[in-house]
């Protein structure tokens, strides 16, 4: 099938961590459409030294209670609502789907471990002269697959604000046995800076206002549609409000 679409010229995408180039016999299609691995790792893999916070950019890095609470939404929607208001705001993609929303970003889970924090500061770096920058944040601190991750992240953006992301109802991180209280107080104590807000994502659309299981942040929806912004301002608002004219 993948050879087809090559010689029928359509550019084949993939995700996975295996690459499509390094078969053979896709290479030899590819004159045709292109092959395209998302998960490529980038050639130049530094190490970071906390250059990130040096930036102009203000760096908001999304968190989350658990894997695939909504996290890239989140930021897509705050990215797009900052600069629905002329301000340079960038979304910063860390994971496949991201970049390919995005048309960059870096592929962190195909990144050897000591380099992950390193590529994503290069990437800060790259970014430093916008205003804002959302940073996609994949996995949970204290999951056992993910954790490398974020701890990743948050050395490599060095974060002005953090957004932590919850599926709205749940009560415990799928396949583990703690509740999400103590995972909320882990990601407030461990961040270098301040806890910017609580977006709860839920598959209905249904907003869920001051969640009790997530803590006194406000809680707004932004999967079913474009984010009511005012609804993230709350006495530890994310960001100042801006001018509308």
């Amino acid at each position: 099938m993948i050879a087809a679409c090559l010689r029928r010229v359509l550019d084949v995408v993939s995700g996975l961590h295996m690459f499509l180039k390094d078969d053979s016999e896709f290479r030899r299609q590819e004159s045709g459409g292109e092959l395209i691995d998302l998960r490529q790792p980038p050639d130049d893999q530094p190490i970071a030294h906390a250059k990130a916070k040096t930036t102009q950019a203000k760096r908001v890095l999304m968190v989350g209670t658990d894997a695939n609470v909504g996290k890239m939404t989140a930021a897509l929607e705050l990215c797009k609502a900052v600069s629905s208001k002329g301000i340079d705001t960038r979304f910063i993609a860390t994971g496949q789907t991201g970049i390919l929303i995005a048309g960059s970003g870096i592929p962190l889970d195909r990144i050897a471990g000591d380099f992950m924090a390193g590529c994503l500061e290069d990437l800060i770096l790259k970014n430093a002269e916008a205003d804002w920058l959302f940073i996609e944040g994949p996995g949970s601190f204290l999951h056992l697959a993910f954790s490398g991750l974020t701890a990743a992240l948050l050395h490599g953006s060095m974060p002005d604000y953090m957004v932590l992301c919850q599926h709205a109802g749940r009560r415990l991180m799928r396949a583990q046995t703690k509740p999400i209280p103590s995972w909320l107080l882990l990601t407030h104590s461990l961040g270098p800076t301040t806890l910017g807000g609580v977006f709860s994502i839920t598959a209905s659309g249904m907003t869920i206002s001051g969640d009790p299981w997530i803590g006194p942040w406000p809680s707004v929806c932004c999967q079913a549609g474009p984010l009511n912004w005012r609804n993230a301002y709350g006495k530890k608002a994310l960001l100042p409000p801006y001018p509308t004219s």
